[in-house]
């Protein structure tokens, strides 16, 4: 092959190379135009991490609220069924000021249920187990 050939097969080389390198120019420009989305992408998903992240805060803060409201509730009902046995107490009482034995057991069978040990032992010995032998 002579000099003109080689040189000829050059020029014709060159701007097939220029076309692919301008080729390559457009996909490298279409891959940073990539990266520039996945990035965008990951600051999108990390902001809605953190939304997620604030959001679960929230909803442990009313969580331990509820837990809280859970224990005054708790304590209310404790309040409550003390009160019924006071009640039941006092009612006794006066059945047994009036002579009604039977009303006053009763109703001081029923101040002990409210008690939640009586409870307990009433369960493991039996129903009859706080009635007075004889009346």
């Amino acid at each position: 092959m002579s000099v003109n050939g080689a040189t000829h097969k050059c020029d014709e080389a060159v701007p097939k190379c220029d076309e692919a390198l301008g080729k390559c120019d457009e996909a490298l420009g279409k891959c940073d135009e990539a990266v520039g989305k996945c990035n965008e992408a990951v600051g999108n998903l990390n902001e809605a991490l953190g939304k997620c992240d604030e959001a679960l805060g929230k909803c442990d803060e009313a969580l331990g609220k509820c837990n809280e409201a859970v224990g005054k509730c708790d304590k209310a009902v404790g309040k409550c069924n003390e009160a019924v046995g006071n009640l039941n107490e006092a009612l006794g009482k006066c059945n047994e000021a009036l002579g009604n034995l039977n009303e006053a057991v009763g109703s001081c069978d029923e101040a002990v249920g409210n008690i939640p040990i009586a409870r307990n032992f009433r369960s493991k010995a039996g129903s009859g187990a706080l009635r007075p032998a004889t009346l």
